[in-house]
């Protein structure tokens, strides 16, 4: 398993380009949180930034006949 940093703060292309590549090369899943930060109250899923919907289908775009990326939703509720 690897893993990549992103810049937060704003359109970071590089890690945009990174996780297309990842999509495009199959073999291993993309794993990332759209919400996009860390929220303390643990009870509702927050607003999903629409950056990781844009990044799966500029790779789906790319992608050979029969090829074919999937995006599957999950949430994490933990207590502490």
């Amino acid at each position: 398993m690897g893993v990549f940093s992103v810049d937060r703060e704003g359109p970071d292309i590089s890690a945009i380009k990174t996780a297309i590549q990842l999509l495009q090369q199959g073999g291993q899943p993309l794993v990332v949180f759209p919400e996009g930060e860390i929220y303390h109250h643990h009870r509702r899923l927050d607003p999903l930034n629409e950056g990781v919907a844009s990044i799966l289908l500029k790779a789906a775009a790319k992608l050979s006949d029969g090829q074919k990326a999937y995006l599957i939703p999950v949430a994490m509720r933990f207590h502490h």
